[in-house]
């Protein structure tokens, strides 16, 4: 006998529905469409989400998991803070390359005028994986690997340009332009840049 699922792993796994049905765009995820691609009947999802921004708040709170679950694996044995940005580098943009739904929300106008909530949940979002870069470039100042001499804010919005200008032309393209190679191609630079030096 099948295991009786929680109503978080039901609002998980409906989240990770969503963002596959959003590979088609906003308009494709509806809860009727999720519970199609989750393989149950529509009832059975609305004893867990009102509507469907109730739904976008879970897909929201799926993706800041996912964040959460790679930054936790990048610090997980590495060197030091600037490896653990390399890491984390790496495992967002496999993350989002697997999810190519996130990018459709990530860009979408609908999200940026949806309701009030949504906004919200989308701004803690993003603002969850920013501050856990901006920490690791504090912890790395502190550490002498990476140069105390620029805001530690600065440089994490620097390095989100490894990520969100490769990404984006990923979308805009269809798909077609893998980003993975120029994320990696992209963290040298930073690296090189960040890189606290030794005096001689």
């Amino acid at each position: 006998m099948a295991k009786r699922m929680s109503g978080e792993e039901r609002r998980m796994q409906a989240a990770e529905a969503a963002l596959k049905l959003a590979e088609d765009g906003l308009s494709a995820v509806t809860l009727t469409g999720v519970a199609e691609e989750m393989g149950v009947v529509p009832s059975a999802l609305y004893r867990h989400f009102k509507s469907k921004d109730d739904l976008m708040l879970a897909v929201l709170a799926r993706m800041r998991e996912v964040v959460e679950e790679n930054a936790k694996e990048a610090v997980s044995d590495a060197t030091d803070p600037l490896d653990a940005l390399r890491r984390l580098s790496r495992l967002q943009a496999d993350s989002l390359y697997s999810r190519p739904g996130v990018m459709h929300l990530m860009f979408s106008e609908k999200v940026v005028g949806s309701s009030p909530e949504v906004r919200s949940g989308f701004d803690r979002t993003s603002g969850s994986f920013r501050e856990r870069v901006r920490l690791l470039v504090e912890q790395g100042q502190r550490e002498g690997v990476i140069r105390d001499d620029a805001d530690a804010t600065d440089l994490m919005f620097m390095f989100l340009g490894i990520l969100l200008p490769p990404v984006f032309l990923n979308h805009i393209s269809g798909g077609e332009f893998d980003f993975r190679e120029q994320v990696q191609r992209n963290w040298r630079f930073f690296e090189q840049t960040v890189r606290a030096r030794k005096e001689d």
